[in-house]
């Protein structure tokens, strides 16, 4: 899940892609509520496996997005945002437990 700062315009989310990208990327996002599908241009950095995508959205506390990121009509990316200005937190699902060999 991306996080995105209602208080900021643009925003860049990092991401490892299921192929390394080599022309322009599609950006799309799906609001959850409204089903509205608003395309976005974007830039991005591609180092190490790791892909850097820089974009500019106007978004609402609370507001969730569906995320696709494609190059022609490969999908690099399927995910979902959501956007709040509270601090996030990361989280392990092994947190406190332990595994014995």
């Amino acid at each position: 899940m991306k996080i995105l700062d209602p208080i900021n315009t643009t925003h860049t989310i990092t991401l490892q892609p299921r192929f390394n990208p080599s022309s322009n990327l599609t950006l799309d996002f799906t609001n959850e509520v409204t089903d509205l599908v608003t395309n976005l241009s974007n830039s991005y950095t591609f180092v190490s496996g790791v892909l850097n995508i820089t974009f500019d959205i106007d978004v609402l506390e609370g507001d969730r997005f569906s995320i696709e990121i494609k190059e022609s009509d490969n999908v690099i990316y399927r995910g979902k945002s959501i956007c709040t200005s509270q601090d996030s937190q990361d989280y392990k699902l092994t947190k406190n437990k332990y595994i014995y060999v």
